[in-house]
């Protein structure tokens, strides 16, 4: 017997083998998007096997398609991997969007690239679309004299994906290191819990412009961004074009 309605599934979703997001001992990972119309679901994931990345290739663009029903399960099958294998993932999805499903994830056949059925958990990431704003804490390649300062990160995330499942991003930085301030346009993509952007477009060092790489990730409600690095050239308040710094940490929804 059914117990509800079809679930609707698309969106930016990150599937992988282990216990958590961040485990160290996760090794299949999947980073992409899916679209459901009915039962039927199809996506476009980036595909890598972090155990034997030589082996399988690195975050290499798969389809795959399946089926979701009233009970929530959700089954995806890919289309033949380099190697002749095919991915397989099943998942209990959850009435709550943002929490965590759970189930099993595998590579069939082929070579260096077969993973026996394991665990897996996955999860629907919310778009990025908002402004967040936070302290950043000097990083360890940080130019030295540099201080800590504060930033504001205002997003627009897609809805539709690029090619290879990642959700295209534009939005602004600005940010306040000392007493010096800045504004920076960025673009960049989502894929998954990863953020990443740049300034867009990037500009000329040598005419006194500011260039930014954010590399960081998403919490799984999209609530907070946490920086893993946020580089800045040159560093606020320098005159010297070469020199650069590096920040971290966490800017939360407004």
């Amino acid at each position: 017997m059914t117990s509800g309605p079809l679930p609707d599934v698309t969106g930016n979703w990150q599937i992988q083998s282990g216990p958590g997001l961040q485990s160290a001992e996760r090794g299949v990972v999947l980073l992409g998007a899916l679209q459901s119309s009915g039962k039927t679901v199809s996506g476009t994931f980036r595909f890598a096997d972090l155990v034997q990345p030589f082996a399988c290739g690195l975050l290499q663009v798969v389809a795959v398609s399946g089926s979701v029903d009233a009970n929530r399960n959700l089954t995806l099958v890919s289309a033949g991997l380099p190697d002749g294998g095919v991915l397989k993932a099943r998942l209990a999805v959850p009435t709550a969007p943002t929490t965590f499903a759970s189930g099993t994830i595998e590579v069939d056949g082929g070579g260096g690239c077969a993973v026996a059925s394991q665990p897996a958990i996955g999860v629907e990431i919310p778009p990025a679309t908002g402004t967040y704003g936070g302290a950043l804490t000097t990083g360890t390649l940080v130019t030295p004299g540099a201080a800590a300062g504060t930033a504001t990160l205002t997003l627009i995330q897609t809805t539709v994906p690029a090619g290879d499942g990642q959700f295209p991003v534009t939005g602004t930085l600005a940010y306040t290191v000392g007493s010096c301030t800045g504004t920076v346009t960025v673009s960049g993509n989502a894929s998954g819990v990863d953020l990443d952007l740049v300034s867009d477009p990037t500009p000329s060092l040598a005419m006194g412009s500011v260039y930014a790489t954010l590399h960081g990730t998403l919490t799984p409600t999209a609530a907070h961004v946490s920086l893993t690095t946020l580089k800045i050239d040159p560093s606020p308040c320098s005159s010297d074009v070469t020199t650069s710094s590096w920040f971290t940490g966490t800017l939360t929804r407004q």
